[in-house]
């Protein structure tokens, strides 16, 4: 895809951003009116995707952040980044700051439970996944980490409970692959 010629058009904040080549075409709109912090943002998400820029990204992020301090998603976004990096705590940091701006931000409770948890700080992954529980509570995701979580910390009944929840939503979903997953989790603790 990174050779491809990609197409975007974003329109927000009194203007119009079109990409034909990626960044370039981002940078030279931008040149124009730096204020645009959504278009920084953008940019984040085409280097991150589109051109495996981590970095980049995050740079794009900082700058959106710079201009919009209080917008939870530029914070969420560089949070994700962060961690596929391997700055767990930057994450987590990350992720504090959107709940902090966002308190129902489902997305940062379950991203900072993934990374708590790969952090071996499973109780408190555990609160994430039930905070992102009780804001959607028909959120499979969500269910089937706290199963994972659960099943670590040795509860097997709450944790196949879970995992046969977020199953059952998944199912509903049309999510095939991620019903099958979490249903072979849940059969596998069952044992």
């Amino acid at each position: 895809m990174k050779n491809q010629l990609v197409k975007l058009a974003i329109t927000g904040g009194g203007g119009i951003l079109i990409v034909f080549t990626g960044v370039v075409s981002f940078a030279k709109i931008m040149d124009r009116d730096p204020d645009l912090a959504f278009a920084y943002s953008t940019q984040g998400i085409v280097r991150a995707v589109l051109f495996d820029d981590r970095q980049g990204a995050i740079d794009s992020y900082s700058q959106a952040i710079q201009l919009q301090p209080d917008r939870a998603n530029n914070y969420y976004l560089r949070g994700k980044t962060r961690y596929k990096l391997g700055n767990k705590q930057g994450a987590i940091d990350d992720y504090n700051k959107a709940i902090q701006l966002q308190p129902d931000y489902i997305n940062a409770y379950l991203s900072r439970g993934v990374v708590r948890a790969s952090m071996g700080n499973t109780k408190d992954a555990l609160a994430d996944y039930d905070r992102a529980i009780a804001i959607k509570p028909d959120d499979a995701n969500s269910y089937y980490h706290r199963g994972i979580a659960r099943s670590y910390l040795g509860d097997r009944k709450k944790a196949i409970d879970d995992l046969n929840k977020a199953a059952e939503l998944y199912k509903e979903q049309g999510n095939t692959k991620d019903y099958r997953d979490a249903l072979d989790r849940a059969n596998k603790l069952s044992k």
